[in-house]
This record gives structure tokens, sequence and C-alpha cells, in this order.
């Protein structure tokens, strides 16, 4: 399994580049933390039901405990979203904005990372998952802290600030616990081809996300251009 880590670290480069997040790092003000948080509901509000199917899905106690402390470390994080909403006055999104056509990116990566919870064959297929989900996370709060901190809001916010950032990093010690015992599991050329599949699709599911995200902020400018 050392081979999938070493493979999930490349990724993380790869979408490190993504220019959305060259454009968050040229933000000086909160709004597009703001539309942003609009643009991820969907996602952030499914994600738990993600994981928590996924868990269910595991089958060897020995993995499900993984997958159970994962889950256990990632509960309620949705709670700190709907703060982070309501600290920001940023509506919650109504059905009508979560299913319009601005939403389509969301909508199709959560899909598309819900199907790898039923897709998967093997509980390690289940845990490459997590894996997958925790390292696309740790890119994305890095910027989002980053641009939070810019703009003097961190002690305001949870989800999008460093609050969020040093829990995804405090996850590294129960990563690293999990890393040791998969690289104590045999694993043959077929599966670890299919575990990276998995990774490649996960990624590719925020890579699609992301990408909708750069629409709506190049939208947004424009916008604003016309009514300069």
């Amino acid at each position: 399994m050392k081979t999938v880590d070493n493979y999930i670290i490349q990724k993380q480069i790869q979408l490190a580049r993504h220019p959305l997040f060259n454009q968050i790092t040229r933000e000086n003000s909160l709004e597009s933390i703001k539309l942003l948080a609009q643009y991820l509901s969907f996602w952030v509000m499914s994600f738990q039901d993600v994981i928590r199917i996924n868990e269910m899905q595991i089958t060897d106690s020995e993995i499900r405990k993984v997958a159970h402390h994962h889950l256990v470390e990632d509960m309620g994080h949705e709670q700190w979203f709907l703060s982070d909403l309501q600290e920001m006055k940023v509506e919650e999104p109504n059905l009508k904005l979560l299913y319009s056509r601005d939403y389509i990116f969301t909508r199709d990566a959560t899909y598309a990372i819900m199907s790898e919870v039923f897709r998967a064959s093997s509980d390690i297929e289940r845990i490459a998952l997590i894996m997958s989900l925790e390292s696309t996370g740790h890119i994305f709060f890095e910027y989002t802290a980053r641009l939070v901190k810019q703009v003097s809001y961190s002690s305001h916010l949870k989800y999008f600030s460093i609050h969020h950032l040093d829990v995804e990093n405090n996850h590294e010690i129960f990563e690293q616990k999990m890393q040791d015992f998969l690289n104590r599991i045999h694993i043959s050329e077929d599966e670890e081809k299919r575990i990276c599949d998995i990774v490649d699709r996960v990624y590719q599911a925020f890579t699609i996300m992301f990408d909708g995200f750069k629409l709506l902020l190049s939208k947004r400018s424009k916008v604003k251009a016309l009514l300069s």
C-alpha cells in the first residue's frame, strides 16, 4: 500500500496547481469564500452520508475500526459549515439554487464520489476512498484558511479557517496509524490498480467541482466589471 500513498501525494501536488487556488490567493476579501460556501453546500451536507454509508459497507472488524475513527473525527463538520454561513451572513441555499444550472458541477462531483461507496468491491478499496477524500481536504482547506487569515477573519470562522485545517492536520496521526496498518496488508497488482483508479476518480470529481467554481468566480468578475 506504500505505493498507493505515494500515488496520492502525486495527485495532491497536481490538484494544488488547479487555477482556482491561484485565483483564491489573489483575493483580498471574503467575497469568494461567501460564493464558495453556497456553491459547496450540496457536497458538504452530502459528505456526512458518504463517510457514514462507506463505513457501513465494511465487513472486516479491524478495518471498520479505522473507518469508524475517521467517521467520528469528521462528524459535525457540517455544523461548522452552517455556522460559517451565519457568521458571513450568507443565506443557506434553497432547493431551487442547489439544483440550478450553476451547481451542476458540484452535484455531478458529489454523485461521482458517492458512487464509489457502492462501486468498491473490497474493504481496502473503501479505506482508499477515505484516504483520497482526506488528501483532497488537506489541499482545499490550506488555501481557504490562508485567505481567511489574510482578511483577518480566522477567529470568526470554523469550516473555512485555520481551525478546520488544524483538525485536518491532526488527522495525520490517525492517517499514519492507518497507513502502518494498511502497509501490513498485502495487495495484488490488480488490487493496487483498482485502488489507484479510485484515487483517480475521486480527484477527477474534485477537479470538476473546482472547475465549476472557477467558472462562477469568472462570471462574478464579468458582472462586476459591467457594473463598474
